[in-house]
Formats: C-alpha cells, structure tokens, sequence
C-alpha cells in the first residue's frame, strides 16, 4: 500500500463512466452512501457489465458530503451526468456524497474477472464498493498487469 493512502477502496462503475473518469472528462464520482476515504486515499476501479474487469486506479483529492439540493450546484460541471440523471439517483435521499478525483491511471491491459478469480480465491465484484485489506491488494498489485499503467488522465 502507497505510504500515503490509509484506505484502499474497490468501486464497481459502470463502463462510461469508468471511461470519463480515466479520460479526465469526469473528476468526481458521485455516491449515495459515504465511503470512508479521504485525501490520499487510493481507489481501484471495476468496470462492471458487460467489461468486468479491473481496469485502472485513481487517488482521492476529498470526499464532500452535502444535501443533494446543494450538490448538484457544486459538482455539475465535474460529475459527467445530466441533471435529469443526478435527480433519479439521488431522488429520496437527503445526502450526497461526492469522492473527487486528484489523478488517474489506467491499466494498459485490464485484469478481467477470470483472471482475478484466478489471482484472488473467492473474488466477488462488489455491488457498489469494497474495502481492500492488505492481503487483497497485494494480489493485485504483485500481478504484472498493475504495474503496467499508463501516464495519468489528468
């Protein structure tokens, strides 16, 4: 784990957003429920159906938690996401949570569900997100695929 991140956090986000985070055209990504990452904190992205694959990393910039009335006025230039589509998420909760991105890198070559069942007995995507111990991580990061990274997006 980098000596600077405390929690290593795997989300599980749908391709095109996946793709907008690594290309730098979505710097937050938005959550119903608060992880517990802060600054520094880095963050494994799973790209969920029809990719499923692990395909890249980002390291948090902060995470702001704030009424969803507010935090469409705060993230709506950064978020990736019409205002319809922020509404319907976030539509009967009265918090939002906001983990922005400080910067990212994406794996040359993903490591796709086979093969991390294959490297991690028991892999299970996650629904929304996980918590990596550090057994975990080491499992993907000791993979030579991980250590393959292009330049960040940002």
């Amino acid at each position: 784990m980098s000596a600077t991140a405390k929690r290593v956090l795997l989300l599980s986000i749908r391709p095109e957003f996946a793709d907008m985070i690594f290309n730098g055209s979505k710097r937050v990504e938005l959550r119903r429920r608060r992880p517990r990452v802060g600054a520094g904190d880095k963050v494994y992205v799973y790209m969920s159906s029809p990719v499923r694959a692990l395909v890249g990393q980002f390291i948090v910039q902060r995470v702001l938690s704030s009424s969803v009335d507010d935090l469409w006025d705060i993230v709506r230039d950064c978020a990736g996401i019409t205002q319809e589509h922020f509404e319907d998420y976030y539509r009967g909760a009265e918090l939002g949570y906001a983990i922005f991105v400080a910067e990212s890198t994406r794996l040359t070559r993903p490591i796709e569900l086979d093969d991390l069942r294959k490297i991690w007995r028991g892999f299970r995507p996650p629904q929304s997100y996980a918590y990596l111990s550090h057994d975990e991580l080491s499992l993907i990061e000791e993979d030579p695929r991980a250590n393959h990274v292009l330049a960040s997006a940002q």
